[in-house]
């Protein structure tokens, strides 16, 4: 009897053990992330040949693993300075837009507590072809990490140095940038060849 009253109490301890282990593994997982930086306008866009703040301006952040319909998990508006600042829940990436004059957007990779990202028109036609290689189903948006968003925005700077980009897109020209994006790292697989 004794025997089995030991058994059962050792049983429990180890069971309260793993549980605490548990708690603590998940306690170590992100539940939430904070995200900040600078949106700025195209330089091409102003015609000042510096980069001006998009102040007080809407932005949403997209969680690029949920459907179209529902993937905007947080709305904001940035400072007078073009600053934004939001928290999310956790999620492997998601792109940040900003809905002044013309759209100035970027990816960003969700694996660290903090991200400070500043955007601009080369961010902006990187996000696009990310965001338009997941909604054809070429990559997955769990593959939309660092490296990638990398490479999609060192293929975006090359675009623009080939492509004179109107950001209203009235030409096609930014259309023609994400695909040379696209083109030049094979969806960010790789760094621009």
């Amino acid at each position: 009897m004794l025997r089995t009253r030991s058994s059962k109490f050792a049983a429990l301890i180890l069971g309260l053990i793993a549980i605490a282990a548990c708690i603590g593994c998940q306690s170590d997982k992100l539940t939430t992330i904070v995200l900040s930086g600078r949106a700025l306008f195209p330089p091409e866009f102003t015609g000042l040949g510096e980069q001006v703040p998009v102040a007080n301006t809407d932005f949403a952040v997209l969680d690029l693993s949920l459907p179209g319909d529902s993937n905007v998990v947080a709305v904001g508006v940035t400072d007078i300075a073009g600053n934004y600042f939001t928290r999310i829940n956790a999620t492997p990436s998601v792109a940040v837009v900003v809905l002044g004059a013309v759209r100035v957007s970027g990816l960003i990779d969700t694996t660290s507590s903090f991200v400070e990202k500043a955007f601009d028109g080369i961010t902006d036609v990187a996000c696009e072809a990310g965001v338009t290689a997941i909604g054809e189903g070429k990559i997955f948006p769990f593959e939309m990490d660092a490296e990638r968003i990398s490479n999609l925005e060192a293929g975006a700077f090359m675009a623009v140095q080939q492509i004179a980009v109107d950001y209203t897109d009235s030409d096609g020209s930014r259309t023609a940038a994400v695909n040379l994006t696209r083109q030049l790292t094979d969806d960010g697989a790789h760094p621009p060849l």
